[in-house]
Protein backbone atom coordinates (compact mmCIF):
# COMPACT_ATOMS: atom_id res chain seq x y z
CA UNK A 1 0.00 0.00 0.00
CA UNK A 2 1.47 3.40 -0.89
CA UNK A 3 1.38 5.77 1.67
CA UNK A 4 1.35 9.55 2.04
CA UNK A 5 1.53 11.87 5.73
CA UNK A 6 -1.92 12.93 6.97
CA UNK A 7 -2.19 16.49 6.77
CA UNK A 8 -2.74 17.10 10.41
CA UNK A 9 -1.03 17.41 13.81
CA UNK A 10 -1.51 13.25 14.62
CA UNK A 11 1.65 12.38 12.85
CA UNK A 12 -0.05 9.16 11.39
CA UNK A 13 -0.35 7.92 7.60
CA UNK A 14 -2.66 6.99 5.28
CA UNK A 15 -3.03 5.58 2.20
CA UNK A 16 -2.30 7.77 -0.89
CA UNK A 17 -4.91 8.79 -3.06
CA UNK A 18 -3.75 11.69 -5.09
CA UNK A 19 -5.76 13.98 -3.47
CA UNK A 20 -4.85 17.71 -2.49
CA UNK A 21 -1.78 17.89 -0.08
CA UNK A 22 -0.85 14.10 -0.76
CA UNK A 23 2.67 13.52 -1.08
CA UNK A 24 4.46 9.47 -1.56
CA UNK A 25 5.83 9.01 1.83
CA UNK A 26 6.72 5.30 1.34
CA UNK A 27 4.76 1.79 1.13
CA UNK A 28 3.45 -0.29 3.91
CA UNK A 29 5.54 -3.56 3.98
CA UNK A 30 2.69 -5.65 5.19
CA UNK A 31 -1.17 -5.81 5.67
CA UNK A 32 -2.00 -4.52 8.85
CA UNK A 33 -5.21 -4.73 11.01
CA UNK A 34 -5.21 -2.86 14.05
CA UNK A 35 -6.44 -4.17 17.13
CA UNK A 36 -9.09 -1.64 17.66
CA UNK A 37 -10.82 -2.49 14.17
CA UNK A 38 -10.06 1.47 13.12
CA UNK A 39 -9.01 2.81 10.20
CA UNK A 40 -6.08 5.04 12.21
CA UNK A 41 -4.23 3.87 14.79
CA UNK A 42 -0.89 5.10 16.90
CA UNK A 43 0.10 1.19 16.24
CA UNK A 44 3.64 1.17 15.06
CA UNK A 45 3.83 -0.42 11.65
CA UNK A 46 7.13 -1.04 9.13
CA UNK A 47 7.26 1.32 6.68
CA UNK A 48 10.19 1.64 3.40
CA UNK A 49 11.03 3.95 1.29
CA UNK A 50 14.86 3.93 0.48
CA UNK A 51 16.94 1.57 -1.43
CA UNK A 52 14.65 -1.11 -1.84
CA UNK A 53 13.65 -3.25 -4.52
CA UNK A 54 9.96 -4.12 -5.11
CA UNK A 55 7.57 -6.42 -7.26
CA UNK A 56 5.60 -3.64 -8.18
CA UNK A 57 2.77 -5.99 -8.73
CA UNK A 58 2.62 -6.17 -5.34
CA UNK A 59 1.58 -2.72 -4.58
CA UNK A 60 -1.81 -1.89 -4.32
CA UNK A 61 -2.62 0.70 -7.39
CA UNK A 62 0.83 1.20 -8.34
CA UNK A 63 -0.10 1.12 -11.70
CA UNK A 64 -2.24 4.09 -11.38
CA UNK A 65 0.25 5.91 -9.33
CA UNK A 66 3.07 4.60 -10.78
CA UNK A 67 4.39 8.24 -11.66
CA UNK A 68 3.50 9.75 -8.12
CA UNK A 69 5.66 6.90 -6.77
CA UNK A 70 8.96 6.34 -8.79
CA UNK A 71 8.92 10.43 -7.97
CA UNK A 72 8.91 10.18 -4.59
CA UNK A 73 11.35 7.16 -4.00
CA UNK A 74 13.79 7.76 -6.51
CA UNK A 75 16.42 5.50 -4.57
CA UNK A 76 13.69 2.24 -5.06
CA UNK A 77 14.05 -0.46 -7.84
CA UNK A 78 10.17 -1.21 -9.32
CA UNK A 79 10.58 -4.45 -11.07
Amino acid sequence: TILSKRNDASAQYERFASTSGQAVAGILWDTVEFADNSNSSDEPVAMVRRNVSFKSEKIINFSTYEAAVRAALTTCEFT
